[in-house]
């Protein structure tokens, strides 16, 4: 594993295929080319994730992201008012994308972060990458890069150390159902939400 800041070596090695520690405007996240199975694979084993929990995905834009999802107008309005920003979209994943990247019912979700880092990985990979946090199952996400350092070690390749941004977690809206539902409340609040989404609700374990 390597420890540095240098950002044109870290989006190589995401290129060639391998797994980073970025930090985004939210948390320090696990980096990796969605269209590269052994990325993916090891970016799974790290998280303990079993299939059909799914694994988020950042994009450097909406046409991005309508390569990957099913990409409604209700996405869009959406997209266009949060992104870049903390909302994560999710709906359902079409096309090539890896299906080990889906979680229930066959969806993906998605967020382009406003990250000059990020946007830059993305243009190099020319791909979107994965955005799960920094963190070993069961344990916190990594408040520093030294510190996703010290937890994932040589499971990754690189920890790129920059400062994170909110170091808050995006909110989270499943669009794949009506009406729709938050999932997850962070930086963006419900008030906003529902100027867009007037018949929005929250989940009962996020009450």
């Amino acid at each position: 594993m390597e420890f540095g800041t240098d950002l044109t070596e870290c989006a190589r090695v995401v290129a060639d295929g391998g797994v980073a520690v970025v930090a985004t405007d939210t948390l320090y996240g696990l980096v990796a080319d969605i269209r590269c199975q052994q990325a993916v694979g090891r970016v799974l084993a790290i998280k303990g994730r079993e299939a059909g929990r799914g694994v988020p995905v950042l994009v450097k834009h909406a046409v991005q992201a309508a390569e990957i999802t099913a990409f409604t107008d209700e996405a869009r309005r959406l997209a266009d008012a949060f992104w870049p920003g903390g909302l994560t979209l999710v709906l359902p994943g079409v096309g090539s994308v890896d299906r080990r990247l889906l979680g229930p019912g066959s969806t993906v979700g998605i967020r382009a972060p406003d990250s000059e880092i990020v946007r830059r990985i993305i243009d190099v990979v020319e791909a979107p990458i994965t955005g799960t946090s920094a963190n070993l199952a069961g344990q916190a996400p990594a408040a520093t890069a030294r510190e996703a350092a010290d937890m994932l070690g040589n499971a990754v390749d690189y920890v790129l150390d920059t400062a994170v941004g909110a170091a808050i977690a995006s909110t989270i809206i499943n669009l794949s159902q009506k009406p729709p539902i938050v999932i997850r409340e962070g930086v963006i609040a419900m008030p906003e939400l529902r100027v867009l989404v007037p018949d929005i609700f929250v989940a009962a374990d996020e009450v």
